[in-house]
């Protein structure tokens, strides 16, 4: 299975709509608009607060729970 993770810091450039529809089209698991770092037990403290909240909202990525 082929998996990518489009990080887009704010800007449409990275996940883009038709860069997450390719992904769709091709059989490439996405996930689209997150930061990675809320997964990282060594980020700071934001960034794992930043998926401690997504949690709380249902918000967090269902590919990485």
């Amino acid at each position: 299975m082929s998996r990518v993770w489009l990080y887009d810091a704010g800007t449409d450039l990275t996940a883009s709509p038709e860069a997450v529809k390719f992904c769709q089209e091709n059989g490439i698991s996405v996930v689209a608009g997150h930061c990675s770092y809320m997964l990282l037990k060594e980020a700071p403290g934001f960034h794992r607060f930043h998926g401690y909240f997504l949690k709380l909202i249902g918000k967090y990525p269902k590919k990485c729970a």
